[in-house]
């Protein structure tokens, strides 16, 4: 979310989008760039974790399970700071909206958990509650 917001609404209010702005670039170009190193590095991240578990003679379904939640969690993360860049004006506002966002799912997924079976279904709406059912190394659920 901070990689997000720097890269974009910081950037605009330092000057330097229009530096950027004043070439043959598209409007949504800076927000695209920084999506695309985002995801991608979470990819890596995606990969690394895998080879690690498959490396320290882990299961393959569990490694990779392992690894693509926390790729998710990153891409989650950053698709909540790119909506939150769209709807704010400045840096400050649009990193508090996404932590804002990512905690009151971190919350949804408390309630959920100590609801008991009540309240399951509820961890099941945020994606914080995704990643926690994926369970790697214990019955995955994909």
């Amino acid at each position: 979310m901070i990689l997000l917001v720097k890269h974009t609404r910081s950037d605009e209010e330092q000057g330097r989008r229009e530096l950027v702005g004043s070439a043959a670039v598209a409007r949504q170009a800076p927000l695209s760039a920084a999506l695309t190193v985002v995801l991608a590095a979470n990819a890596v991240l995606a990969v690394l974790i895998t080879l690690v578990g498959l490396s320290a003679a882990l299961p393959l379904a569990g490694s990779l399970a392992w690894g693509l939640t926390a790729a998710s969690g990153g891409w989650v993360a950053a698709a909540m700071a790119a909506v939150a860049v769209q709807v704010s004006q400045s840096a400050r506002m649009a990193g508090a909206v996404s932590f804002t966002v990512f905690f009151a799912a971190y919350l949804i997924r408390g309630l959920s958990d100590l609801g008991g079976p009540s309240l399951h279904w509820l961890g099941r709406l945020v994606p914080n509650g995704w990643f926690l059912r994926a369970r790697a190394f214990g019955g995955e659920q994909w």
